[in-house]
């Protein structure tokens, strides 16, 4: 009787007019997917690490509608992982995310976002590439954005943001950043942009003595722009000035480079920022990350992803953390139908420390899994 009812009570909010209303161009794109890995260090040992096998259940899925004066776009996935010899491992971790953007004039266009994230893996929680001991970790992101245009080659606006890392193992420490950026483009030419940021950042650090927060400024100057229809780029670079550590001062770059080709696209990358050090210290992160990456399209029901990412973190003033990690991988997909694909492929993460204890990290992923998916439009 009571599945009865659901099913009345949800057919009856399907038929009613705000309901239709609200899905009216709705985009649903749900999907489930099944990997079974290898993982060489699922304990992220520096010694005696010992394997394990896990199969994890993913399902997921994403939604978008676009109307004329705004855009709605989320998703929502879990990963249930199920450990073959050590079934203390198992765990769910799960990822949200939703954006809203409304146009609010012919010149103004203010935007919303939000992205949350639970699990035991710091280089999924953060971009920072440190990899830290095993344990629960929250994390959540919430930004603000107003973009005005000022002329028809100029427009400004303004990122507000905030975002926190709650780890809950013992040692680490939770860390919140408050950020806001304003900005001014100006397109030289079409497909050449020059820009200008300034930026006031302040990172917050729950320690067992009470905590410090550290306050930031930067600005930099940069370009974005195509030298050919297959080749585009993006260069900036500027300093950062940092009173809370004794009028510190460093610099801060971006670089990126893509190159588009018949069949494949090649991109290179190089970032240099201050960020926080995943909870290992109370001190600000200098990172230094270059990165590569192949994407090859051999059919057009196959192909094959290539990665590889260097980077080096070190705090600042003291160099209490001092670290260097390595990160590579290939891919390979193939989608025999329209609703499915499949996949194989291999990863290596190796991380030097000359400060951290128990920093030093080798682990290796082989992995094989299959994705099956979907589309609903209302």
């Amino acid at each position: 009787m009571y599945r009865r009812t659901g099913v009345v009570i949800i057919s009856v909010l399907f038929t009613l007019p705000y309901w239709q209303e609200v899905m009216a161009g709705m985009i649903l794109r749900p999907s489930i997917a099944v990997t079974e890995r290898y993982d060489s260090n699922p304990y992220y040992m520096s010694e005696d690490a010992r394997y394990d096998f896990f199969t994890s259940l993913s399902p997921r899925i994403e939604f978008g509608k676009e109307e004329k004066r705004y855009t709605l776009r989320g998703a929502y996935g879990l990963n249930s992982m199920y450990y073959a010899r050590d079934q203390n491992l198992n765990y769910t971790s799960h990822n949200a995310s939703l954006m809203v953007e409304a146009m609010v004039s012919k010149n103004l266009t203010i935007g919303l976002g939000d992205t949350f994230t639970y699990t035991q893996e710091s280089l999924e929680a953060t971009d920072v590439g440190i990899q830290v001991g095993r344990g629960d970790i929250l994390s959540n992101s919430v930004s603000a954005d107003i973009n005005y245009i000022l002329s028809q080659r100029t427009h400004t606006g303004m990122t507000l943001s905030s975002s926190i890392l709650d780890f809950k193992t013992s040692g680490l420490l939770d860390t919140r950043t408050d950020s806001s950026t304003i900005f001014i483009n100006y397109e030289s030419t079409p497909g050449r942009t020059f820009n200008v940021n300034y930026g006031v950042s302040n990172l917050l650090f729950n320690a067992p003595d009470g905590g410090q927060s550290i306050l930031s400024h930067s600005l930099s100057l940069g370009m974005t722009g195509q030298l050919s229809p297959t080749l585009s780029f993006g260069l900036s670079g500027g300093a950062v000035y940092i009173p809370d550590i004794g009028d510190h001062y460093n610099w801060t770059a971006d670089l990126s480079i893509e190159k588009t080709f018949q069949r494949s696209t090649l991109s290179l990358a190089y970032t240099r920022g201050v960020t926080n050090t995943s909870g290992l210290t109370d001190e600000v992160n200098i990172n230094d990350r270059l990165s590569a990456g192949w994407d090859l399209s051999l059919s057009r029901l196959f192909s094959v992803s290539l990665y590889s990412g260097f980077s080096k973190s070190r705090s600042e003033p003291e160099g209490i953390v001092d670290l260097i990690s390595y990160d590579g991988g290939i891919t390979c997909m193939w989608q025999p139908y329209t609703w499915m694909n499949m996949g194989i492929g291999y990863s290596h993460f190796q991380q030097w420390s000359d400060t951290y204890i128990g920093g030093d990290i080798s682990r290796d992923q082989v992995f094989v899994n299959l994705t099956t998916f979907t589309e609903w439009r209302y």
